[in-house]
């Protein structure tokens, strides 16, 4: 039972780095789309 519980712990820690990652992804693409601006996104820069 132990054995069980300490690899849901393990389980749920991944989770949470994966979520973390996918933050970190999401956070850098909008970066970008608001360094270079994408055609209809409300960041793109006037030339």
């Amino acid at each position: 039972e132990n054995a069980d519980d300490t690899k849901q712990i393990a389980d749920d820690t991944k989770q949470i780095a994966d979520d973390t990652k996918q933050i970190e992804d999401d956070t850098k693409q909008n970066y970008g789309m608001k360094t270079y601006g994408i055609c209809g996104s409300p960041w793109v820069p006037i030339l």
